[in-house]
């Protein structure tokens, strides 16, 4: 008769920890044979075929067996706010064998104590960080790779957008204001001259956003563009934040580059430098004939 069995992955209280594994050559717990035996890279097993913990969740139709995700989540997402403790539990149903489970983050094999691996294991992640956002967890049958199931992580964390800062422009210069807007979700950007809406056609502003950086550029200043300048980031889930920037327009500063002054230099030494070198024999005759001394009449 076809076995079945089920692998769930749900979010629960536990806090029974796993460190991930700096290498792909640490000891692996949990074995029946040598404790000493060495793990193998990800996608290999002892035998050199090739296999992959899948970064789905799906289901396997072999042998009657299927894995699946706890309803709890949605599509197989876990939302946490960054700095929260996650923990992951995976464990077996329908089975009486005892079966050995492995969790990777991403593609990177996560070490466990060995009674935390057998037919059921929990994994703890503290504090989640921003890096955390959209990477997925998957929990492995070690028999079986192909028989797993994944969570990915939605992490909401807010922009760190804040305070004021005073810039100077030079007349007929570009300027940029830069604001650092990465945020989960992605935040919607404003900016505001004197706390009125920036006009973009007629101020000649550029503006830039992606999820990391929100810039207004003016491509040549002028002293009308003397104001306070305002970036503000909406977000209806952390709330609002903003940065001042207070413009300063002073006269175009000219400078003068050194280097063209130092090669023109360099060129003309070195050119009287051959030129004494390929006239040497003139110049050594005429120094020689003005030292001659001419004899008196005996």
């Amino acid at each position: 008769m076809a076995q079945h069995i089920n692998v769930l992955v749900n979010s629960g209280q536990q806090t029974l920890s796993g460190e991930l594994e700096n290498s792909g050559e640490q000891k692996e717990s949990g074995d029946s044979g040598d404790s000493n035996q060495q793990t193998e890279d990800f996608g290999q097993q002892s035998d050199g075929s090739v296999y992959y913990c899948l970064s789905r969740i799906r289901a396997v139709s072999e042998a009657g067996v299927k894995v699946v995700v706890n309803e709890g989540f949605h599509e197989g997402q876990i939302t946490i706010n960054k700095s929260e403790a996650l923990s992951l539990s995976c464990k077996i149903e329908n089975t009486e064998e005892e079966e050995w489970l492995e969790w990777y983050r991403e593609k990177v094999k996560v070490s466990l104590n060995a009674d935390n691996q057998k037919n059921s294991s929990r994994l703890c992640v503290y504090p989640v960080t921003e890096s955390d956002n959209q990477v997925t967890f998957t929990c492995c049958l070690k028999r079986h790779p192909e028989i797993n199931a994944s969570v990915v992580l939605n992490v909401q964390f807010a922009t760190t957008l804040s305070g004021e800062e005073n810039v100077t422009g030079e007349r007929g210069r570009a300027i940029s204001f830069n604001c650092d807007v990465w945020s989960n979700p992605q935040v919607k950007v404003h900016w505001f001259k004197d706390e009125e809406s920036i006009d973009l056609i007629i101020g000649s502003y550029q503006i830039y956003q992606d999820a990391k950086q929100a810039r207004m550029t003016i491509p040549k200043v002028m002293d009308s563009h003397k104001a306070s300048y305002k970036c503000l980031a909406i977000s209806e889930v952390h709330g609002n934040a903003t940065r001042i920037f207070h413009l300063t327009v002073k006269d175009k500063t000219y400078t003068v580059t050194m280097e063209p002054i130092i090669a023109a230099v360099v060129v003309g030494v070195l050119t009287l430098i051959l030129g004494i070198i390929s006239r040497r024999e003139r110049i050594m005759a005429m120094f020689c004939k003005c030292n001659e001394v001419p004899l008196s009449n005996q």
